[in-house]
């Protein structure tokens, strides 16, 4: 809903716009990945392992952090996590080994053309 005359919209401060996001995988006790995006993996990870940080991970105990890749914006860090989130199982372990990079929209592993040599 716009703001009217008499409400305020307040604006985001320089340091949460300059803020980049972070797209993080995590290994649960049970084997399975859990994906999701953050300003602070470490802080993350710790809320995962306290049970505050997900509903799948508080019953999968404890996780550990595979790999984690930094964007610009949450925008960028979303549409990241939506495309690895479709990737089947193989296709996520790679990324993990392989320093696999976002680009253009799609998941480019380390061995690709367009990928750069080094994270």
């Amino acid at each position: 809903m716009p703001a009217t005359d008499t409400e305020q919209v307040r604006p985001k401060s320089p340091t949460t716009l300059a803020r980049p996001w972070c797209l993080y995988v995590v290994k649960c006790s049970s084997d399975t990945l859990y994906t999701g995006i953050s300003t602070d993996v470490a802080r993350r990870v710790r809320e995962h392992n306290a049970g505050r940080g997900a509903r799948y991970t508080a019953s999968r105990r404890p996780v550990t952090l595979q790999a984690s890749w930094r964007f610009p914006d949450r925008r960028s860090a979303m549409q990241a996590e939506i495309a690895f989130k479709h990737k089947s199982r193989s296709t996520k372990e790679r990324a993990i080994r392989t320093a696999g990079e976002f680009r253009e929209g799609r998941w480019a592993m380390a061995d690709d053309e367009c990928a750069p040599s080094t994270r």
